[in-house]
């Protein structure tokens, strides 16, 4: 949610920080994208992020000035804050439970507007639906199931687009 939509159409942005902060976003690809973009693979899938980073060294780093739970959770405070004011995309939204209805939290999401993000991953779909026929298309598969199969995942994956859009109505920014 932190990551402009228009970024997320920048070849130099995109393969340089790729397409989500975490590769625990399960954003399963840079579906804001178009083919005029002229983005490489590593602008389009999934990659570990400056997020995951983070989340290593907050586990792993040694705490020399803890010695009990709450000078623990004091250090781990300190340095949170102090990351956090250095990087804005290292901020965690629980996006597996969401409780809070905070539209930034969702899973496959992308950018930092759902409308617009939304609106590009549609054009793809309809890119898609096009050449269906013809990437599915097997010889022995007399009953078109490949093509069915593919079809109900881009009705699922327009779905999502639909569903992330929907969440930032009457939804609530969680602090």
């Amino acid at each position: 949610s932190l990551v402009p939509v228009d970024s997320l159409r920048s070849k130099s942005f995109v393969e340089k920080y790729g397409h989500t902060p975490s590769i625990m976003d399960y954003a399963r690809f840079n579906y804001v994208a178009q083919p005029e973009d002229g983005i490489s693979r590593a602008g389009i899938f999934p990659r570990i992020g400056d997020y995951d980073i983070w989340a290593i060294e907050w586990g792993h780093k040694p705490m020399f000035n803890a010695f009990d739970d709450e000078s623990d959770h004091y250090e781990l405070e300190a340095l949170t804050s102090k990351r956090l004011a250095e990087n804005p995309r290292l901020w965690f939204g629980d996006g597996e439970t969401n409780r809070t209805n905070d539209s930034r939290c969702q899973t496959e999401d992308l950018g930092d507007n759902a409308m617009k993000a939304g609106e590009y991953g549609i054009l793809n779909l309809k890119r898609i639906v096009k050449k269906l026929p013809e990437w599915t298309y097997e010889r022995n598969d007399i009953h078109g199931q490949n093509l069915d199969d593919m079809y109900s995942q881009v009705v699922t994956q327009f779905v999502r687009y639909v569903y992330h859009v929907e969440e930032n109505i009457g939804g609530v920014y969680a602090d």
